[in-house]
């Protein structure tokens, strides 16, 4: 009886060893995802405006790890996207021309293992033209009167323009 149990853990043993060979490099710890991870709070950007992304691995329980002395590369759509700080953050910077609202997908991936990959999208919209919008009209209007009202645009620099 013994010796049944001892073959049939050997033969466990060997079965689960040629299961976690058939399933890849993921052991405990191991990245098999990447997130690719904006900053929250960030809508959009505009043309030349950068910000920090956080790469980082997340294992197959969902815990964030290390990359395992692993190369990640990294591909932005437009623009620029390279190591900042390593190695987790990651900055990005919008193309200097946005013409029209579009959007640019952020991906990141291990260079020796590809399917290990992650991305994240983010929103690109052109330079405002106006920093905010100023309404002038008379201080006062009589009951059942009509009113002129301008609509001012007020740019970076101070000065109005009549939208």
């Amino acid at each position: 009886m013994k010796k049944l149990l001892r073959s049939f853990s050997t033969l466990t043993a060997v079965a689960l060893a040629g299961l976690c060979g058939l399933m890849g490099d993921a052991f405990a710890g191991d990245a098999v995802r990447i997130l690719v991870e904006p900053p929250a709070g960030i809508d959009s950007l505009e043309p030349g405006q950068a910000i920090d992304v956080q790469v980082v691995g997340l294992d197959a329980s969902g815990a964030r790890v290390a990359f395992g002395g692993l190369r990640m590369e990294v591909s932005p759509a437009d623009g620029s996207f390279t190591l900042a700080e390593a190695p987790y953050r990651y900055r990005y910077v919008a193309p200097a021309q946005i013409d029209a609202p579009r959007s640019v997908q952020l991906r990141a991936w291990l260079s020796r293992r590809p399917e290990v990959n992650g991305s994240a999208t983010i929103r690109l919209a052109p330079r405002r033209t106006y920093n905010r919008l100023v309404l002038r009209g008379p201080a006062v209007v009589e009951f059942g009167s009509a009113v002129t009202i301008d609509v001012l645009g007020v740019r970076a620099d101070g000065t109005t323009e009549l939208v």
